[in-house]
């Protein structure tokens, strides 16, 4: 190689390098970029009409993107990685509908950032983004409260029954050691019942824990069951049928593999 090519070569190489040089050393700062601008983008896309009839919204857009970045800086650098639209575009899409909610809204900001972590593509995120659709905000209260110290935890579940001629009525179900904002054991119900209907959780209606006696004493000895045990036993014993007889289900409940993983990813 001659001079000249030799001092043009060097000159290319001087141009180049500081450019290489950046690109080598700041790609968890330009991911972190390309996160922040394609949700903004999206945001800005699927709020700007709704933002025009309700200035609150606009204030809550800004708390969640204060709360995605730090949910993208929290990411372990060398996991950090640009998002993939087709993941993103729904779970912000149905974001929208939610962002005023705090609880839910903090929720969609852990759950778009997982889709930057290299380590959660595998996960199926878009099943969690249509799990967090069908949540209320009190619903996500309750997975945290029964689920956030220990994913694998056993919950009794037990129902009071009352058997008639022509079948059964479960007229009470309820679980163990639980005080939440007050609600009634029916709403509850209905919390766990939603929760097995998504997928969440497991009730297992063959298995008990043990000591049974102890676990579901909670039910055995409560008002309400001993007064619906009471009511039959004096209806038996004036029609001399086998019939109402109250009794007491015990079963359980836990997450599935799919409800730990959506509560490790999306709701702790």
């Amino acid at each position: 190689m001659d001079v000249n090519n030799l001092i043009a070569t060097a000159k290319n190489i001087s141009d180049v390098a500081p450019q290489a040089y950046s690109d080598i050393i700041q790609p968890p700062a330009q991911n972190i970029g390309k996160a922040l601008g394609t949700v903004t983008e999206l945001l800005n896309t699927f709020l700007t009409p709704v933002e025009i009839i309700n200035k609150a919204v606009s204030i809550k857009k800004e708390k969640f993107l204060i709360e995605y970045e730090n949910k993208i800086n929290s990411i372990p650098k060398d996991k950090l990685c640009p998002p993939n639209f087709a993941i993103i575009a729904p779970m912000v899409d149905h974001l929208k509908y939610k962002i005023t909610e705090d609880e839910l809204r903090q929720k969609y900001a852990k759950l778009i950032s997982e889709a930057s972590n290299s380590d959660s593509l595998t996960k199926p995120l878009l099943s969690f983004d249509n799990i967090l659709d069908q949540l209320s905000p009190y619903e996500i209260e309750l997975l945290a409260l029964l689920f956030s110290s220990e994913s694998d935890q056993i919950y009794p579940l037990a129902s009071i029954t009352k058997t008639s001629k022509i079948g059964y009525n479960i007229i009470h179900e309820n679980i163990s050691n639980v005080s939440f904002k007050d609600f009634k054991w029916d709403t509850i119900s209905i919390m766990l019942s939603n929760f097995e209907r998504v997928g969440i959780i497991r009730i297992d209606h063959t298995q008990f824990i043990h000591p049974k006696e102890e676990r579901y004493s909670y039910i055995t000895n409560s008002d309400l069951y001993l007064k619906i045990k009471a009511e039959c036993d004096q209806m038996r014993a004036d029609t001399n049928l086998s019939y109402p007889e109250s009794s007491i289900n015990e079963y359980m409940f836990c997450l599935t593999e799919f409800g730990k993983s959506f509560v490790e990813t999306v709701i702790l």
